[in-house]
């Protein structure tokens, strides 16, 4: 499979305590990127920024439910996905 098929961002989509998040593009590997995650009420919760091709990201502390993460680059690009945050028992 080629680079340029795989979507560029991918995160884990059922979270237990970890959410993965995977840059797929090489261009977004070496920008910062921000991110903000968002409770049902879409209000934000939790917000930070790296840069690089991976990072993990422990929602332990979080209660279950559905959930929005957006990630943005200073050039105004934005990418948003929904997971579900579940318990581990």
């Amino acid at each position: 499979m080629s680079l340029h098929a795989l979507p560029p961002i991918e995160i884990t989509e059922v979270i237990y305590d970890r959410m993965y998040v995977q840059i797929n593009h090489p261009d977004l590997r070496k920008t910062l990127l921000t991110y903000r995650i968002y409770n049902s009420l879409n209000k934000p919760i939790r917000k930070g920024s790296f840069i690089g091709e991976y990072i993990e990201l422990s929602l332990v502390h979080m209660p279950d439910g559905v959930y929005k993460i957006q990630l943005s680059q200073q050039e105004g690009l934005e990418y948003s996905f929904e997971f579900l945050k579940r318990s581990n028992s």
